[in-house]
């Protein structure tokens, strides 16, 4: 399996694509065949070990309109930034654009962590990686917590409210992008169980009244 520098190898290479944020545009390289991964060994061993599935090399529906929203925020100098779940870091890379905030990529596989810093590199972007179980986060606080597709599973929404608890700066905000999966509604009463204020934005920004099916949404939370 080979790969350009700095990147994971992986069977069946890798695609690369130009990313469109609103008066400035990002590279990217995605794998070009994420099913393949399902044929490595290691991958499948660590399935049936530890259930984690090879999701990281997908390019998410909610991630390209996710990735555009963080583009075209606006906080501060030097705002920390953390993405979730990063997969090929779409997020990370809008973020990072800005030039303004401090941005570090984080996903449980050590691959996808690898894949987000070195499609910021591509683009002269200084991401940091970090390897991250939501079973077990660390003492770090963020402003900014960004997660695309990480709400899917119910099974996870404990563990990722934990982490938000202990990860989130005290004014931080969280933005979770979801496409329009069946669980949303049930995280966002988890997370005001939770102590957390929920709002639902569309594509554009303006708030949304109720859950959608099958189209983007995002979740914004913060402390109550």
């Amino acid at each position: 399996m080979t790969a350009p520098h700095g990147y994971p190898g992986i069977p069946g290479g890798y695609v690369e694509e130009v990313l469109d944020l609103g008066g400035r545009t990002v590279r990217y390289r995605r794998p070009a065949e994420p099913d393949a991964l399902l044929a490595v060994p290691e991958v499948v061993a660590a399935f049936d070990r530890d259930g984690d599935a090879p999701y990281w090399p997908l390019l998410w529906p909610p991630a390209v309109p996710m990735a555009r929203a963080v583009a075209a925020a606006e906080w501060k100098v030097g705002t920390t930034v953390l993405e979730v779940g990063c997969g090929i870091g779409l997020a990370s890379l809008a973020a990072a654009s800005t030039s303004k905030w401090n941005v570090t990529a984080s996903d449980r596989q050590a691959d996808a962590v690898m894949l987000a810093v070195a499609n910021g590199e591509l683009n002269g972007f200084a991401i940091e990686g970090l390897v991250l179980d939501w079973h077990h986060p660390i003492e770090r606080r963020f402003d900014l917590i960004l997660g695309c597709e990480v709400i899917y599973d119910d099974r996870l929404h404990a563990p990722l409210l934990a982490m938000l608890d202990h990860m989130l700066a005290d004014d931080g905000d969280a933005w979770l992008a979801d496409h329009g999966r069946m669980h949303a509604p049930l995280f966002a009463d988890r997370a005001r169980d939770a102590g957390f204020a929920v709002s639902l934005m569309e594509e554009d920004g303006k708030p949304l009244s109720d859950f959608r099916t099958a189209a983007y949404q995002l979740l914004k939370l913060r402390r109550e």
